[in-house]
């Protein structure tokens, strides 16, 4: 979990190489403890997109959202939570991207409906 942290603080000073790196390390380390399917690796997987994302592999970032999605939908269900809508969001940047732009509107608008009920 202080990984995971200290991957988010090293990601906002754009050293995105190492920030992958602690992520990948935090995953490892929190899958031996609590398991695959737990929300805290549902949450570093959707950080490891983010970093994937802002170093241009749209890709991979693309890979870590949706397995954050999966997770998230195996412990809470298919329901509305901000996780999900979080993860969607991110998805819809990197499929706009990837040039899917109807895929992507339709998770930028389900993770909207989401934010504006909750939030």
């Amino acid at each position: 979990i202080a990984l995971a942290i200290g991957g988010v603080l090293v990601k906002q000073e754009v050293e995105l190489d190492k920030a992958e790196s602690m992520f990948l390390e935090a995953m490892k380390i929190t899958k031996e403890l609590v398991g695959e399917d737990h929300q805290i690796v549902a949450a570093a997987m959707r950080g490891l997109g983010d970093v994937h994302r802002e170093s241009g592999k749209v890709e991979l970032a693309l890979k870590s959202y949706r397995t954050s999605a999966s997770i998230t939908e195996k412990l809470v269900g298919p329901g509305d939570n901000l996780d999900m809508a979080a993860t969607k969001y991110s998805m819809s940047i990197v499929l706009r991207k990837l040039g899917n732009p109807e895929e992507a509107e339709k998770h930028r608008l389900d993770a909207e409906r989401v934010f504006t009920a909750v939030l």
